[in-house]
């Protein structure tokens, strides 16, 4: 399943013992927002996915801070599935998936004549949310594309489920030669390593690269190649629905089915 626990238990008086540095406004106690205590691999997974799509944003007076994930064009599924739900199970806050359309670069524009993409998103704002991803947490959540560190979840005993949330959120699966790989892709080299570091917790070994595109412009690719992409599907689980249609119609590649939560 997505999530494990009862998270309903993690009321802000509650938690306090536990998580010392998110302030609470008086909107979040109004709301009833809770964190999710003790963190388990089901919370290890959606911050695994925040850490890759999600940024902060403060408010204009700087007493709110808005959270926004965001996926791309085919993570409609996974957010409607997964990734609102998990909010609404963790924080007590019910969330909905919205859409945002993006305009794409002249250069990729596919002949069809297609200039737009829409993206799937999910939008809080809650002081005390934010201050526990950023300061109790310590999980850096600047733009994914400027961000330097891979958090204490990529490292320790939760290092595979945080994985899973990564890989489903920015991780790709192709074709390589018959059999499946993975590979991110990021216009920060920072990043791809904090990936390859994350794999490397995992004993996986990947490849990374610098290429350059058409326009000049350079991004780090992070490769995981056959041999190691079959061994990771043996042990975790592919939690994107987009992912694991192309697995299972390309490859007939058979992963157990998974629930949004255990009944």
């Amino acid at each position: 399943a997505f999530l494990d626990g009862d998270y309903l238990t993690g009321n802000l008086f509650y938690v306090r013992a536990f998580y010392r540095r998110f302030q609470p406004s008086a909107n979040d106690w109004q709301r009833g927002i809770r964190l999710p205590y003790p963190i388990d691999a089901g919370v290890a997974r959606l911050l695994g996915l925040v850490w890759s799509r999600g940024i902060i944003k403060k408010s204009s007076n700087g007493e709110m801070n808005f959270i926004n994930v965001q996926g791309r064009r085919f993570d409609t599924p996974l957010f409607e599935e997964f990734v609102a739900q998990a909010f609404s199970e963790l924080f007590n806050l019910e969330k909905k998936v919205g859409e945002v359309a993006f305009r794409i670069p002249s250069e990729y524009q596919s002949a069809n004549g297609n200039r737009e993409v829409r993206r799937p998103y999910v939008a809080v704002a809650s002081s005390a949310i934010a201050g526990f991803l950023i300061n109790d947490l310590r999980i850096p959540l600047a733009h994914p594309h400027v961000r330097q560190r891979l958090p204490w979840l990529g490292r320790g005993v939760f290092a595979q489920n945080f994985f899973e949330g990564v890989l489903a959120g920015s991780g790709t699966f192709y074709n390589n030669h018959g059999r499946p790989a993975i590979q991110f892709n990021s216009i920060n080299p920072a990043y791809t390593n904090s990936i390859a570091d994350l794999l490397a917790n995992l004993h996986v070994e990947p490849t990374v690269r610098i290429c350059t595109n058409t326009s000049g412009n350079h991004s780090t690719k992070v490769t995981v190649y056959s041999g190691a992409t079959q061994a990771l599907l043996d042990r975790v689980d592919v939690l994107n629905p987009h992912h694991r249609r192309y697995l299972s119609e390309r490859f007939s590649h058979t992963i157990p089915e998974l629930s949004a939560f255990p009944a």
